[in-house]
């Protein structure tokens, strides 16, 4: 009884950061967000179900299906919304701390699982995570769910235990491509644990986790050799500056261990920029149960072994990538960091070690007061400082509703046209799921009548050329709106009188309309980089 209503109060504290102003805090999506949205949407409407899902703008962004498939089912009940897109990350988020709960009780008691449950409940960094719609989420919980199943696997050696083992370590590879670096970490310690206790492959279960695993594989094994190109660009795009030299992959390395207490993340939508991804009070356990889990290491502890493989393997995807320290590809490294630290707090904070009420009651206030103050620091990091970050607002494509308002307004009984990346933006496409606003891409045809119905003409541009044309064609064309874009004020939103268009170009003002189509989607396809 008392074990369930500690892991209800753990669920509940966190939930509420998790699931609190999901739609407003981070404001608007990120591009990423919006993309996978779209994704989701293609599923749950029937029209893909991807082994690997691809967006054909852009080959470098190929990804990993279940966090997509996952989303799917909660658009089911939402539909395709921004709180859809994060509430899919914040459950995952939650269920990741029930399963963490599971998992510390079973290697080390309640007490410890309480502790170790909470500091990841708390994390800032987690906290930032689960609000926000990346497929790297699922990374911490699927280490999790490795780590019970391995365990039940070594303790009984079951048949079922291991399908569980081989269903979750192949299922992670459709998870996140960090995925890849962590599963030798479980290899490493089931290896070392087996061959203690005698002849590793006189082990049936082993092989049939093996086997699971590979049949759990097959799909997505089947995919990548047919399609390479595809399956292992993004992978190729961020590790090609770090390999060029081993200085390069050095220097990531010391930027990586030091991202805890010195010099975190600098990207806005992962973390405040430069910031150390543990707080202060975090920070100082986890380095104290650093040296306490080395030191049960080398006595022969196996979990503490395991705790300590596992954040290393976590940290590797990091620090053999560009842009390092990169929290999102190190989120791995959260579990064994909790548990970690736990390990240094287990014995302060345990009242059991001492039988005299008096320090009993001061171990629970001395608890109390620890936890209360990583509350305070990280819910005020993440909900006022973070929240409130200028570089976050515009990580977050904050004036892009705003910009879809203003020409869903403008577009009531006139014809739109949009430039390129306006139209195939993902964030623009996405709010169109739900608003259905009427949208062409700027063609020949946009600049005169031919072709279209006998409506205003409303051309939202982001480009000063396009700006120009316009104005020359039309010089008594109303500008209903504006809008920045790349940094810059030139975005225009212009309405043109179905009277005044006129009904065909002049030969030289086709060619310089034609020119300035061909030089957008040129420019078009630069941008795809940034997706």
């Amino acid at each position: 009884m008392i074990r369930r209503l500690l892991l209800i109060a753990v669920l509940v504290v966190a939930a509420v950061p998790r699931l609190v102003d999901l739609d407003g805090i981070p404001p608007a999506l990120f591009i990423d967000e919006a993309q996978n949205g779209l994704d989701a949407w293609a599923i749950r409407t029937g029209e893909n179900f991807p082994i690997w899902v691809t967006v054909p703008e852009n080959p470098h962004r190929g990804r990993e299906p279940m966090f997509a498939y996952l989303m799917a089912g909660v658009m089911t009940i939402l539909g395709p919304s921004a709180v859809a897109v994060r509430l899919t990350s914040a459950l995952i988020g939650i269920a990741t701390i029930g399963f963490f709960f599971a998992l510390c009780e079973k290697l080390r008691g309640t007490s410890f699982a309480l502790v170790a449950a909470l500091l990841l409940s708390l994390s800032r960094w987690h906290i930032n995570m689960s609000r926000i719609g990346f497929r790297a989420i699922l990374v911490p919980l699927f280490i999790v769910l490795a780590c019970l199943a391995i365990h039940a696997l070594i303790r009984h050696e079951r048949p079922r235990a291991a399908v569980a083992t081989g269903i979750v370590l192949g299922a992670g590879f459709y998870t996140y491509t960090a995925w890849a670096v962590v599963l030798p970490a479980f290899l490493l310690l089931y290896v070392i644990v087996r061959v203690r206790r005698g002849p590793l492959l006189k082990r049936p279960q082993l092989w049939l986790a093996a086997l699971v695993m590979i049949l759990t594989l097959t799909p997505l094994t089947l995919y990548a050799a047919s399609n390479p190109d595809q399956f292992f660009a993004r992978a190729a795009q961020t590790s090609a500056p770090v390999a060029r030299s081993a200085s390069d992959l050095v220097e990531n390395t010391q930027r990586v261990l030091f991202m805890f207490h010195f010099r975190g993340d600098q990207e806005a939508r992962h973390n405040i920029p430069g910031q150390p991804m543990l707080d202060p009070f975090m920070g100082l356990f986890f380095a104290v149960g650093l040296y306490v889990a080395a030191r049960r290491a080398v006595r022969g502890d196996m979990v503490a072994l395991g705790a300590l493989l596992l954040w290393l393997f976590a940290l590797v995807p990091s620090a053999v990538t560009e842009n390092a320290p990169h929290a999102l590809r190190a989120i791995g490294t959260l579990p064994p960091i909790c548990f970690i630290t736990a390990m240094a707090l287990d014995r302060l904070l345990d009242p059991g070690q001492s039988r005299r009420r008096l320090v009993r009651a001061a171990t629970i206030a001395v608890s109390a007061a620890l936890f209360a103050f990583i509350a305070i620091w990280n819910l005020q990091s993440h909900f006022v400082r973070w929240a409130n970050h200028d570089e976050v607002a515009d990580h977050f494509s904050t004036d892009i509703p705003r910009f879809y308002s203003l020409l869903d307004e403008r577009a009531q009984g006139h014809d739109l046209f949009a430039t390129p990346y306006l139209y195939h933006s993902p964030n623009i496409r996405f709010l169109n799921l739900s608003s259905g606003l009427d949208m062409h891409p700027i063609e020949g045809h946009a600049f005169a009548t031919r072709g279209t119905s006998s409506r205003d003409r409303i051309i939202a541009s982001d480009n000063e050329a396009v700006n120009l044309l316009v104005e020359s064609l039309y010089p008594n064309a109303a500008i209903v709106g504006r809008f920045g874009t790349w940094g810059s004020s030139s975005g225009r939103i212009y309405r043109i009188p179905f009277e005044q268009l006129e009904d065909s170009l002049q030969p030289d003002e086709v060619f310089v309309a034609e020119t300035l189509i061909e030089t957008m989607l040129k420019s078009f396809d630069a941008t795809k980089s940034l997706w």
